[in-house]
């Protein structure tokens, strides 16, 4: 299913939480907990996780982002696909396979319930094509899973 994506609602992101978490705003509505759909970033305590969160805020905080939504996880928290503009190039960008393209973030398979099977295959093929060519945190060692590194705590 292919996505229209200047038919989507478009959102201010007013602040970047972390890696993979973000407050959006519209004209009508402002969304506290926001979670990115099939991405998870280092936590801030842990290795990468403050350049996790510089990158996404250089990228979007303060930008008009065009929002997919696929409902609440158990948390409570909305679940988004995030594509924002380039002007320049007439493309949008999907910000959540950016993130993980780059080595930001590893890709979420708790999101299994909302994320359907071509899109986790997707993120997956650019999760291993960033490991490869150890760009972002996979250029350091040593690396623990953002939810082997809650469930520790």
């Amino acid at each position: 299913m292919l996505v229209d994506i200047a038919k989507l609602p478009s959102y201010r992101v007013e602040r970047v939480i972390d890696g993979d978490s973000l407050v959006l705003t519209s004209v009508f509505q402002r969304i506290e907990k926001t979670r990115l759909m099939g991405v998870d970033s280092p936590e801030l305590k842990q290795d990468w996780g403050n350049e996790a969160k510089q990158f996404l805020s250089d990228l979007i905080e303060g930008e008009l982002v065009y929002v997919e939504d696929h409902g609440k996880d158990s948390f409570k928290r909305q679940l988004v696909t995030l594509y924002l503009r380039d002007i320049k190039r007439g493309v949008f960008i999907n910000v959540n396979e950016l993130l993980i393209l780059l080595g930001h973030a590893w890709v979420a398979t708790h999101h299994k319930k909302t994320l359907n099977q071509r899109r986790a295959d997707n993120l997956l093929a650019k999760w291993k094509w960033a490991k490869q060519r150890k760009l972002g945190m996979w250029s350091l060692s040593g690396h623990q899973a953002p939810w082997e590194y809650r469930a520790a705590k």
